[in-house]
């Protein structure tokens, strides 16, 4: 019989927009949803990137790596 024992697991702590930076970091432009985009405005600045806004597409706008 397996003992299925979850309270020595670590808890790891979400970034939600962790891919987002890390596609921002690798390329200079993304498109954000306008929905989260204040708090992928407040991610960005914990990160320490520089960005500018660009046009809007649809629901989204497009941040630039400066």
């Amino acid at each position: 019989m397996k003992q299925n024992n979850k309270k020595n697991q670590k808890v790891r702590k979400t970034r939600p927009f962790e891919g987002l930076i890390n596609q921002l970091k690798r390329e200079t432009v993304v498109l954000v949803n306008m929905d989260k985009f204040e708090d992928f405005k407040q991610a960005l600045n914990d990160a320490d990137i520089d960005y500018d806004l660009g046009d809007f597409w649809g629901d989204g706008i497009f941040v630039v790596k400066k």
